[in-house]
């Protein structure tokens, strides 16, 4: 018996299909409130460090002014990852004044220390690995996350008489804002142990924390890594599974 396939058009509503489809093939029926949801996760840089691990629960006491992190209550299917670099000045809690960058601008990333470049010293983190766990589990492996680097056509550029200062190109799609999509999606239960973790790559790191200008004099300003995962949340549809098996990634 012949039977008609739909096939959206539209990626995202495909998406949405399939969530619902998982949904179901997990016995959990299609009656769960499902929205379009993104993550942030956010680490600060330091010289010291060669892999950072991301939390992806929410914590009052730890979480980050911009973090935006899974209820245990619900299920995320992830769709899509964003790798990217921001500035903070932690002293005057400025935490939102600074753009998402999705690679080391070297117009922007300005910082000299001894001879080391502080875009150079950030293109560890293109030249690293990404890993998804849900313990004891690890689901993405050693992601190249040269997959991430996306450098626009317009990039950031100074302030300089009689130039004036201008953000960098930002979207307007998913691929634009440096977002790659992962195949298969994974679904991300919010009562197991998952974190995504990110190993830098193996070079030269003295200024990947920023703190100073393009002279080498100190500034109040730092580095931060930021994950963006975007992708799909089902209201307090988080169960306990048993162990990780196929059933969670379609």
């Amino acid at each position: 018996m012949n039977q008609d396939i739909i096939i959206p058009a539209e990626p995202g509503r495909a998406d949405f299909m399939r969530v619902q489809q998982a949904l179901e093939s997990m016995g959990l029926g299609s009656n769960f409130i499902v929205n379009q949801a993104d993550l942030r996760l956010e680490e600060v840089l330091t010289a010291d460090k060669n892999q950072y691990e991301f939390s992806l629960y929410e914590n009052s006491a730890s979480d980050r002014k911009l973090e935006r992190k899974l209820n245990r209550n619900d299920l995320f299917f992830l769709t899509h990852i964003a790798v990217c670099l921001t500035k903070q000045d932690a002293g005057a809690e400025d935490y939102g004044n600074y753009q998402l960058f999705t690679h080391p601008d070297p117009n922007f990333f300005v910082g000299v220390s001894g001879g080391n470049k502080e875009y150079q010293s950030l293109l560890n983190v293109y030249n690293g690995q990404l890993s998804i766990s849900t313990e004891p589990v690890e689901r993405l492996s050693g992601f190249l996350t040269n997959n991430f680097l996306y450098i626009p056509e317009k990039p950031y550029l100074n302030a300089s008489s009689p130039q004036v200062e201008e953000l960098g190109m930002y979207g307007p799609t998913d691929e634009a804002r440096g977002y790659f999509r992962l195949n298969p999606n994974l679904i991300l239960d919010g009562n197991d142990q998952n974190k995504i973790s990110l190993r830098l790559g193996k070079g030269n790191k003295a200024v990947i924390a920023g703190g100073v200008d393009a002279s080498g004099d100190a500034v109040d300003t730092s580095n931060v890594l930021v994950i963006l995962a975007k992708g799909f949340v089902a209201k307090n549809a988080a169960q306990k599974m048993g162990r990780w098996t196929g059933q969670k990634a379609y």
